[in-house]
């Protein structure tokens, strides 16, 4: 199946209510999501597989998905009715920090979530690490990570986070996944005070 080309417009879907957080509220349906920003669109059967998950399961956590409107029924992908395909509406969740008007309802869900997120992400990247062995020596030479102790004022950390997703968004416009060479890459950016 081929892929159509997804615009090089980078959209997003804020994590605004509590109907969005408890739609996003488990593990299973981040990593669906996630997987969904990647290779949309996908049936329930392959993601089941991929994930080592019931069909019913899946099928149950892209549902809640939908209600949350992070993804969505692909439509015309095939013909065969017995085939339902997704896919993701939008290219990132914006978490946000907590707003002082926010009710303490939604600040613990959102800060339950970014944990959660966080989780995830640190599996896929323990993953990868153990993946390496799997990748030409160009391919690994060519990732890194690395971490920056800073002193800021909340203006700079603020100037500093917008800098951050600048360069993610910049990255994200020239990404080309019909380009044989291109594979999908994170690019994880995190301004936060040391504990």
């Amino acid at each position: 199946m081929t892929q159509a080309p997804r615009s090089s417009e980078v959209t997003s879907i804020p994590l605004d209510s509590m109907k969005r957080m408890r739609a996003l509220a488990h593990p299973l349906r981040m990593k669906l999501l996630a997987e969904l920003r990647v290779t949309s669109p996908a049936t329930v059967g392959a993601l089941a597989t991929q994930f080592g998950e019931s069909a019913g399961s899946v099928s149950y956590h892209l549902k809640a998905l939908a209600a949350g409107g992070f993804i969505e029924r692909a439509a015309g992908v095939s013909e065969d009715r017995r085939e339902t395909w997704w896919q993701a509406r939008h290219d990132f969740t914006e978490f946000a920090g907590d707003s002082a008007t926010a009710t303490p309802e939604f600040r613990e869900s959102n800060n339950q979530l970014r944990h959660q997120a966080v989780d995830v992400l640190a599996g896929e990247l323990h993953t990868a690490i153990e993946r390496e062995r799997e990748l030409t020596a160009e391919w690994v030479s060519a990732g890194g990570s690395s971490d920056i102790v800073t002193f800021l004022s909340p203006a700079e950390l603020s100037e500093a986070r917008d800098e951050l997703m600048a360069v993610l968004s910049k990255w994200h416009s020239r990404s080309d996944r019909a380009r044989t060479e291109a594979r999908a890459a994170y690019l994880i950016g995190h301004a936060i005070v040391k504990p």
